[in-house]
């Protein structure tokens, strides 16, 4: 594997999201290093949690001898939120003041009573430039990069004049489900519909990446459909289009951290065509939607979420907003 890698040093590859992605490329060097087949012909589309469930598959069918152990490794941003949730209220305050750049370092932390004050709050600073970082390339020279970068060291300097902490415990932060262990991103169905205008009818439907905000999925309640197709057959209309979403992305965001440039709010965008009458097969019109709104985790099963909505639909030369 490390000799493979080696030897695709340099090399470019075009990037398609359904199929020619990052999770076929890893699929394609464990192929070569364990001889096991990971689906890397595939023949319309490769979804990168693909992948995944193949590893898992060769796995089982190897008797365990390819993972040895599954690690959950929590983001920059769920690492950061966990470390802010135990700083108490005035500590908070002083931290959103110092990233939106109201109060100085110095003055903040001249505020705090004692030594492990100060501590907790360089840690979560770091913590945060951590997290603001991470999409910028270790050589970014772009402004919003290099001012990032001297706030993080103004931090790292205030903190390595203190004693050392012990490091962030993240066995405390709850772990994500495996992706292998959700549900697989294709979707199909079958079943027998009525309508009072043309009688009984087959529906089948499929879809080639379908995580829906319930089910077992592993994007914590959010949902992400890409062409969900739904169709008709009956003896009086023949075949018919039902519905097809093109995409379908749901946010479902239950954060109570209240940080400086952090959103709380939830979201939902749709695009597809769908028949505008159920009494007609060929009255088709294409539609966009988006919302926002708020969700609210209630214990550990409930998730309650409020949305508005705005919705455009277009059907010849008619547009209704």
């Amino acid at each position: 594997l490390l000799f493979h890698l080696w030897e695709s040093i340099g090399q470019r590859f075009g990037y398609y999201f359904l199929r020619e992605n990052c999770a076929l490329r890893l699929a394609e060097l464990l192929t070569v290093a364990t001889g096991e087949d990971f689906g890397i012909d595939p023949m319309l589309w490769y979804a990168p949690v693909t992948f995944f469930h193949h590893l898992e598959d060769a796995d089982r069918e190897s008797g365990g001898a390819l993972v040895q152990s599954v690690k959950f490794l929590p983001s920059s941003q769920r690492v950061l939120y966990h470390e802010f949730s135990k700083l108490d209220v005035s500590s908070r305050n002083l931290f959103n003041n110092v990233i939106s750049q109201e109060l100085r370092l110095s003055d903040a932390l001249g505020a705090l009573p004692g030594l492990q004050e100060r501590v907790a709050l360089l840690d979560v600073l770091l913590a945060y430039y951590q997290y603001r970082l991470a999409p910028y390339p270790k050589d970014d020279e772009s402004k919003k990069a290099r001012v990032l970068n001297e706030r993080k060291d103004e931090v790292l300097l205030l903190r390595l004049a203190l004693p050392p902490s012990s490091a962030p415990d993240n066995d405390e932060i709850k772990p994500l489900t495996p992706p292998s262990k959700g549900s697989k991103p294709s979707k199909g169905g079958v079943a027998f519909a009525r309508n009072s205008e043309f009688g009984g009818y087959l529906r089948g439907e499929f879809s080639s990446f379908h995580y829906d905000s319930i089910g077992n999925n592993n994007l914590a309640g959010s949902a992400l459909v890409v062409l969900d197709a739904s169709f008709g057959y009956s003896e009086s209309e023949g075949l018919f289009i039902d519905q097809v979403d093109f995409v379908r992305a749901r946010k479902i965001n239950v954060n109570t951290v209240r940080i400086a440039g952090e959103s709380t709010w939830s979201w939902d965008v749709a695009t597809g065509l769908k028949r505008d009458r159920l009494d007609c097969t060929s009255c088709l019109e294409i539609y966009g939607s988006a919302a926002i709104g708020r969700a609210l985790q209630i214990g550990q099963d409930w998730t309650a979420h409020a949305t508005i909505e705005g919705r455009l639909e277009s059907k010849g030369d008619r547009v209704t907003l």
